[in-house]
This record gives structure tokens, C-alpha cells and sequence, in this order.
């Protein structure tokens, strides 16, 4: 019988993880903007409103007024959408 090998454990800076946080982030709101104009027909007035209405639940999931958690069990409540997250 053979042992199974070893893990090599990788690690990765803090700042890199955030910087690549961020980044994934800036991207997926990008995608969902150009998702909007294209499917929906989002002008400038609307987006500015989907800008500032993440804005807005960014800022109360930071400031722990709400938790990635809860407002996914609102979107289910509301939609059926089981939506899979972490924390």
C-alpha cells in the first residue's frame, strides 16, 4: 500500500487576496452592467442607479448592518433563488 502524498501548502499575501478580491468584484460588476444594457436595455440613469444601489448594500454588509447571509435568504423568501454563499 502506498501513502498518499503529502499537500504542499501554498499561501498568498494578504494584500495579493485583496487585490484579487477586488479585481474579481470590479469584474463581475462590469459583466452584470453590460448584462443589464444588453438584455434590459439599461440607460445611464439606470445604471448609475445599479451603482449606487450596490454601493449602498456593499456599505451595510461592511458596516455589519446585514449579513451575505441574510440577503441571500431575502432573495429566496422573495424568489424561490437559492443563492450559495459563504462567510
Amino acid at each position: 500500500m502506498s501513502r498518499p502524498k503529502k499537500q504542499k501548502q501554498i499561501t498568498i499575501s494578504k494584500t495579493k487576496l485583496r487585490k484579487f478580491e477586488e479585481e474579481t468584484a470590479a469584474k463581475m460588476i462590469m459583466l452584470s452592467a453590460a448584462y443589464l444594457m444588453d438584455e434590459f436595455g439599461y440607460d445611464e440613469d439606470k445604471l448609475i442607479a445599479y451603482w449606487e444601489g450596490l454601493t449602498r448594500y456593499a456599505e451595510a454588509i461592511d458596516q455589519k448592518l446585514i449579513s451575505v447571509r441574510q440577503v441571500a435568504h431575502i432573495i429566496e423568501e422573495h424568489t424561490g433563488l437559492k443563492m450559495g454563499v459563504w462567510e
